[in-house]
């Protein structure tokens, strides 16, 4: 994903992405928590955590159908963006709730250090990620001859960069390998190969797709199905706080960054596709099976996350392009619709002259 983004896109909304995808994340962790432990009795800590690995969002349901629609690029960057950037927050911020989880006790200083420690793995990880982009650019120009070693190079990359950040530097490996992709994206055109910049889509296509499989089918081993039927009965309150939180966190954010005017206005429209569009995907299967086995809940929580997720799929994949249309979002506006038909009719004039 990191790579096919658009970086200047990328740049152009980093505010707004930033805010969603940290900020929002923040919200959005601590009100599930509290709405989870509220409505099913369940202690604080362990529905926190719950709300870290729930919160990141994954629109790929979502942007496919953008692109088939043609919908606007700033919207496909925005909820595209967030989710880029919200998978390795989430992942340090589930990291972190998960260490409260083991602290006897939770008070304001143990909040402090965890806010410390997100900032300080969240930024190592960006450093790391810099550091080894750097050296594999300068290798990827010296293998220009080989696209199978330039393809084989990006992988190396990936996993080096999760790895020294991860296991060296006690940093966010994700967000380090969001990094790396990131950058080969800007470069590719100058550093890869022709080749190996038309062999790239189809790789790293297929190693999402193995690595969702992976994911999903270990979901499916893990689930105790007792607790599955049983946690059915938890569903509709569950279903409801994730809806609930999604509309909060993105309305207590998107406004202020408005009114900052360090970005183009989010229109209302937009918000509410942001809200809608915020499925949940592989990120949280994957984070809930990485839970300790004396984890409290562990099986509740595999059961609720296998269950929004496929809800996510169902529900809001399925009614996001009527949305779409009811909201006027699948449309040129005025302003681009003129360029539009302006540059048709010189295009007609000049195969005429």
């Amino acid at each position: 994903s990191a790579y096919n983004f658009d970086f200047y896109e990328f740049k152009r909304d980093l505010v707004p992405i930033t805010a969603l995808a940290v900020v929002s994340l923040l919200i959005s962790t601590i009100l599930v928590g509290l709405g989870l432990s509220a409505f099913l009795k369940l202690p604080l800590i362990p529905c926190l955590v719950f709300g870290a690995l729930i919160s990141a969002t994954d629109p790929v349901a979502v942007v496919a159908l953008f692109k088939e629609i043609g919908a606007p690029k700033r919207l496909t960057g925005l909820v595209e963006g967030e989710s880029l950037l919200n998978d390795g927050t989430a992942i340090v911020m589930f990291r972190v709730m998960l260490g409260f989880a083991a602290v006897p006790l939770f008070n304001a200083q143990a909040f402090a250090a965890g806010l410390v420690q997100f900032v300080v793995v969240a930024l190592g990880g960006v450093l790391v990620g810099l550091v080894v982009a750097l050296v594999i650019s300068l290798i990827l120009r010296l293998t220009s001859a080989s696209a199978s070693a330039q393809l084989g190079l990006t992988v190396v990359a990936a996993y080096i960069s999760f790895l020294v950040a991860d296991h060296n530097f006690h940093v966010s490996g994700v967000i380090s390998t969001m990094t790396v992709g990131l950058f080969l994206g800007t470069r590719a055109r100058l550093d890869l190969g022709k080749e190996a910049l038309q062999g790239m889509g189809h790789v790293w296509e297929f190693m999402a797709l193995t690595a969702n499989i992976v994911v999903f089918f270990g979901v499916g081993l893990t689930i105790d199905m007792g607790i599955l039927w049983t946690s059915l009965a938890f569903l509709p309150a569950t279903l409801l706080i994730i809806f609930v939180v999604r509309a909060i966190s993105v309305y207590a954010v998107v406004p202020v960054v408005n009114l900052s005017k360090v970005a183009k206005p989010i229109s209302g429209a937009y918000q509410a596709i942001l809200v809608w569009g915020g499925l949940r995907g592989g990120l949280a299967m994957a984070l809930v099976l990485t839970l300790p086995n004396d984890f409290p809940f562990k099986q509740l929580f595999l059961a609720l996350v296998a269950a929004i997720v496929l809800a996510t799929l169902l529900v809001n994949a399925l009614t996001i392009k009527p949305i779409m249309h009811w909201l006027k979002v699948d449309r040129l506006n005025p302003v681009d619709e003129g360029f539009y038909l302006k540059t048709l009719d010189l295009l007609g004039q000049s195969v005429f002259d």
